[in-house]
């Protein structure tokens, strides 16, 4: 990722000139450097990328239909084509998908995200420049009040206490990051997986 790493004296990272993948998203490029007569010196950076990997949250709490979500997703595309100014040949993009929406049940519990992705490549990838949606990830929740779950004794309601509570109680996430790293104690497993952190187990809290 390109970075001033310090200004007295300059020092410059460009970082990659081409994003390889949507870890490596956003403008990647060069840094153009001026030395005038007096040698006092200048910079500009300058996106060369022939793609664009973006990365996008996109809050659906006011989308009820698989139709105004494919709308919705198809003006944020056209928005990202627009605003390509360096002759870049298209966009990759990640959209997380975000907020209390009436979709949630029909997105996490059927192959409608497929259907809405597909919709977009045909729409999107064979035009240029072109938009490709890498991949549509959910973080959706049911249109519920959490709060009338917490007025009720039930299951979901110990959960939910016991999920605010590790928010702040640091024994409960030592615990909990204890439960979740435990298996990592295996050889084979360390191999495909990797030690969770307080703002991981936080995450999986949120999303639970």
């Amino acid at each position: 990722t390109p970075d001033v790493i310090s200004k007295d004296p300059l020092m410059l990272y460009p970082g990659n000139i081409q994003g390889r993948h949507i870890h490596e998203d956003g403008p990647r490029g060069c840094y153009l450097i001026t030395v005038d007569a007096d040698q006092k010196t200048s910079y500009e950076f300058k996106p060369v990328q022939n793609i664009v990997w973006k990365c996008e949250e996109v809050n659906i709490e006011k989308t009820s239909t698989l139709l105004e979500l494919v709308d919705l997703l198809s003006d944020r595309s056209e928005e990202g084509l627009a605003n390509l100014t360096n002759g870049e040949k298209g966009i990759v993009t990640r959209w997380r998908l975000t907020g209390s929406s009436p979709l949630y049940h029909e997105l996490t519990i059927s192959d409608k995200v497929e259907e809405v992705k597909e919709i977009l490549i045909e729409r999107f990838f064979t035009q240029s420049p072109f938009m490709f949606p890498e991949t549509i990830r959910l973080s959706v929740k049911p249109v519920l009040e959490r709060s009338e779950f917490l007025s009720q004794e039930s299951f979901i309601t110990d959960f939910l206490r016991l999920a605010e509570r590790g928010k702040d109680d640091n024994q409960l996430k030592t615990e909990l990051l204890g439960m979740l790293n435990q298996p990592l104690s295996n050889r084979m497993i360390r191999k495909y997986c990797t030690e969770k952190n307080e703002r991981e187990l936080l995450e999986i809290l949120e999303e639970s």
